[in-house]
């Protein structure tokens, strides 16, 4: 089975995405890593098999977008589909992830979005 993976560098962010994957009943395998850099070396070696890659924007050193650009060059990887993950609404950022070959931009939970909300906007990029 084709894993889900997410790649953001806040531990916490990462624990309440998985405990909302769990109450959700998804029954994917959920590989995380802390850095972009971490994710593509993992990637490019095929130690994972991704079926949906969630990037968040701002990691430290190969950011979102550069961490998406480095995967789309890989081959077996360019049809994987890539979401940023951010806190961020800037256009700038949306741009930028659009730019790197993303396929999709999804703020985290804000308001009354909660993560249940997300991991079903992200879900609907998932390939098998």
């Amino acid at each position: 089975m084709k894993e889900l993976v997410v790649v953001d560098d806040n531990p916490d962010q990462i624990e309440l995405m998985v405990l909302a994957i769990a109450a959700l009943g998804l029954s994917r395998p959920v590989v995380t890593f802390a850095s972009g850099l971490e994710c593509a070396n993992a990637l490019e070696r095929g130690v994972v098999q991704p079926g949906l890659v969630v990037l968040d924007v701002n990691l430290p050193g190969l950011d979102g977008p550069g961490t998406v650009r480095r995967l789309r060059a890989v081959r077996g990887l360019a049809g994987v589909p890539v979401v940023m993950l951010s806190t961020s609404d800037q256009h700038s950022d949306m741009q930028r992830s659009r730019e790197s070959g993303a396929d999709g931009y999804v703020r985290k939970p804000y308001g009354e979005r909660s993560w249940a909300d997300v991991i079903s906007e992200l879900m609907r990029h998932w390939r098998d």
